[in-house]
């Protein structure tokens, strides 16, 4: 959507103490030298003081125009020391969230401000999983099958147990289990992920892990929405949800049975 808005520079850069994986950066685009600074603080063992928090990024393409937001929402103040106590101790409050639509994508993530003068304002993300957990239980009757499911969140990892029950002679098709999410606020529709589905009769499990297998850190010279495609693009997110962040998103689990020429029948919860 904005290849060009955002330069691209090179990914991991090194390690930061046990735990964490590579710091990349996010752009070069502003304050070079700053961004230089900052990471060979971050990688060779400087000292610094960042303010764990949660960082809120959002980009919108309509038509012509670009509409982006950000805020930071504080969570303790600031660590002075090893830069890794201040993003473990965000990560153990909130969690990395996104939800990629065609032509908008909003990201919420555990994240360090730098306070030092030397590079006030920078931005360090920390996409881990967080420490939120949901669990919701769904039950449906069509008539011509029954459907019953739990579904659980902890993390980046939805689960969920489906029993499905068709009549004998049903012409249903079988059940599945979604989540729904949205950003709270926004006029924007409902983007779902599939975790299970079911043609036969009987009890079925699954899982759906959405979050990156690496937990890289990525630097942004500044707190702003404009990098929000970019971070998607660095982690290898693809579209729909990812994560878990009830503070920024709201969640729905949704049992569906599928019926041949007319419309499905549907429930939704609260996740």
């Amino acid at each position: 959507i904005i290849a060009g808005l955002v330069p691209s520079v090179g990914l991991a850069v090194a390690l930061l103490g046990a735990g964490l994986a590579a710091f990349t950066a996010v752009s070069y685009y502003r304050g070079s030298q700053r961004l230089a600074r900052l990471r060979r603080a971050l990688t060779e063992g400087g000292k610094l003081c960042l303010e764990p928090g949660l960082a809120v990024l959002a980009y919108e393409h309509r038509g012509r125009y670009v509409y982006t937001s950000e805020e930071f929402k504080s969570l303790g103040a600031p660590v002075c020391g090893d830069p890794a106590r201040a993003l473990e101790a965000a990560a153990q409050v909130a969690g990395f969230a996104a939800i990629v639509y065609a032509a908008a994508v909003y990201v919420a993530s555990p994240a360090a401000r730098v306070v030092d003068a030397c590079c006030r304002g920078a931005v360090v993300l920390c996409p881990a999983p967080g420490p939120r957990r949901s669990r919701t239980v769904l039950s449906l009757d069509a008539g011509e099958a029954r459907a019953a499911a739990e579904v659980e969140v902890s993390g980046g990892v939805y689960r969920a147990r489906l029993v499905y029950t068709p009549s004998p002679g049903s012409p249903a098709r079988g059940a599945r289990v979604e989540v729904r999410a949205r950003p709270r606020g926004a006029l924007l529709a409902w983007t779902s992920l599939r975790i299970l589905e079911a043609g036969a009769p009987g009890v079925h499990e699954g899982a759906r892990d959405t979050l990156p297998g690496e937990p890289r850190a990525i630097i942004m010279p500044e707190l702003s929405g404009h990098y929000a495609p970019r971070v998607v693009e660095l982690l290898g997110l693809e579209r729909g949800v990812v994560g878990y962040e009830p503070s920024v998103f709201e969640y729905e689990a949704r049992l569906v049975i599928d019926l041949p020429l007319r419309p499905d029948a549907k429930t939704e919860k609260q996740l």
